[in-house]
């Protein structure tokens, strides 16, 4: 409005004070010069304006990825894999975001300050804005503590984790090895050894020797304390509760109580058949070997 009165004012002027064709050349010169100016401000208000919207987008985008900050994190408190990867995007946005809008704000002042347009009106507009960034940067800034301050804690969570399964592992192995060595002792505590042959037999296995007497006469049979074990059967005494014979006589070398055991007798074949054991606790209380020389 007020460049149609400065326009409509110069035709006036000019129509005065000169001729037909210099006041037309002035009137002209004057309209064009006129309207390079309001086209210059035009620009300029579009330039401005469109850095206002871009810098409101980018304020509107921020808080956006704000709230899906803080949403991940009231879904998520334990932040699994996805919900920090989330974060971790929104956060790189959001410092991209705050890193456009700063340098957008420093075009928007340096444009002001050479500008035709100097409207106070325009300029508190600006002011605001850059408030509102100044704000914002400060909370980011907050933000960024924030989630760095949570993603520590998650990391020394993480080693604790580590080193809670780390103890685990070493506990259970120990559990495993000590479960292993009270298995293998138990498996010792409750196995027995026996074997039966004649005299001649159990010498040449080196399983008995004779010893005692005099001069060779009197000897008595006893079990070889360096006898191999490999020379005699296992079996598990809880379970074991005869010893198969098969011989028409026969005498135990090692020592065990008499009450403890019977031997039973095959009344056909008229011979021992089997050795069994009545009390197994007392049978092997006093040797865990058993020695039967058969005759």
């Amino acid at each position: 409005m007020k460049l149609k009165l400065i326009i409509a004012s110069a035709v006036v002027v000019l129509a005065a004070s000169c001729t037909d064709k210099e006041r037309i050349a002035q009137m002209q010169g004057s309209i064009d010069s006129l309207k390079y100016e309001l086209n210059t401000r035009d620009t300029e208000l579009t330039e401005y304006f469109t850095l206002v919207s871009d810098i409101e987008s980018n304020l509107n985008e921020i808080k956006k990825r704000e709230n899906m900050i803080s949403l991940e994190q009231e879904n998520n408190p334990t932040e699994d894999a996805a919900s920090k990867k989330q974060i971790v995007e929104d956060l790189k946005a959001i410092n991209t975001l705050m890193e456009e809008n700063k340098t957008k704000m420093e075009e928007l002042n340096k444009k002001l300050n050479n500008s035709y347009y100097q409207s106070n009106k325009f300029k508190k507009m600006v002011a605001e804005l850059e408030e509102k960034v100044t704000l914002k940067e400060s909370e980011v800034e907050t933000l960024n503590m924030r989630v760095s301050d949570l993603t520590a804690q998650n990391e020394t969570l993480n080693t604790k984790v580590d080193s809670l399964f780390t103890e685990n592992t070493t506990k259970t192995e120990i559990i495993t090895a000590n479960e292993s060595t009270i298995q293998e002792m138990d498996e010792a505590l409750h196995t027995a050894y026996y074997t039966a042959g004649t005299t001649t037999e159990l010498e040449e296995k080196e399983i008995i020797t004779r010893e005692g007497g005099f001069i060779g006469i009197g000897k008595v049979d006893q079990l070889n304390p360096r006898a191999s074990k490999s020379a005699f059967t296992s079996v598990d005494i809880r379970e074991v509760n005869s010893i198969p014979v098969n011989s028409k006589k026969v005498e135990l070398v090692t020592n065990h109580p008499q009450d403890s055991y019977e031997i039973v007798l095959n009344e056909e074949e008229k011979q021992v058949d089997k050795l069994v054991i009545l009390d197994p606790d007392k049978f092997w209380e006093s040797s865990k070997y058993l020695v039967m020389v058969k005759k």
